[in-house]
């Protein structure tokens, strides 16, 4: 009995503590967690860079800047990450390591290293190559409806806008494309640093990208790529496909 009622008497005293390890979230982005975020989240910016390597069998090694502002800090914040393997996760705030779990395809940040306001995280990742349609020669992403998660930490749920900063590091042979142009290609050894500028807003099923071994097509500002080598079929695809990209 004795033992019993000590029980008893702490439990009111862990209630008072924070309870994110205690923060339990489903697979998949529940209709409870989504409303939850769009109510806790205000702006967002991701700030990403990946390392491709040559040989496909790599892992693409990734690291997120996260801007994230917070209307509310009372409970943890969720990322969803649900990659294709097991590899460890990083997070730093303030160029302090934190403790977050990794629950059932999510990253749960405590509530107690939140701040009402802007809040900037960092972590360092290994991309899931499930929505990668990685070859040895190419890889473009393609992440609808809901699979921008299987590549790299973010808010996916469309109604969670946000502006993307990407760095893309390839093999010098590969050509590469998102939603900016680059500013700026570096050289070093065998591989190229892309820098995209700042894109608008967008959801994150939208934001993509595209690194590889393509030809190119560009007219009145569209790029098009293609691995197609029989003439007939480039010249007689091109022009429609230029068309109805402008269209």
């Amino acid at each position: 009995m004795y033992r019993l009622l000590l029980i008893l008497v702490f439990l009111p005293f862990i209630g008072c503590n924070d309870r994110s390890n205690d923060f339990l979230v489903e697979s998949g982005v529940s209709e409870t967690l989504a409303q939850q975020r769009k109510i806790q989240i205000g702006s967002v910016v991701y700030r990403l860079s990946f390392n491709i390597p040559e040989n496909k069998e790599m892992p693409i090694r990734g690291r997120l800047n996260l801007e994230v502002e917070l209307l509310d800090n009372s409970a943890p914040l969720v990322l969803d990450f649900s990659p294709d393997h097991q590899a460890p996760i990083n997070i730093t705030l303030a160029n302090e390591t934190i403790n977050a779990a990794l629950q059932n395809e999510h990253i749960v940040v405590p509530a107690r290293y939140l701040n009402i306001g802007n809040n900037s995280l960092s972590i360092e990742f290994q991309a899931g190559d499930g929505s990668m349609n990685r070859n040895q020669e190419y890889l473009y992403t393609l992440t609808v409806p809901d699979r921008s998660r299987e590549v790299y930490p973010c808010f996916d749920q469309p109604n969670i806008k946000a502006s993307y900063e990407l760095t893309l590091t390839s093999p010098k042979e590969w050509s590469v494309l998102s939603a900016t142009t680059p500013v700026e290609s570096v050289i070093e050894g065998n591989f190229v640093t892309h820098y995209f500028p700042e894109s608008d807003l967008m959801s994150p099923y939208v934001f993509s990208f595209v690194a590889g071994v393509f030809s190119e097509s560009s007219r009145g500002g569209n790029r098009i790529f293609f691995r197609e080598t029989d003439s007939a079929k480039i010249n007689a695809s091109l022009p429609v496909i230029h068309k109805a990209h402008t269209q």
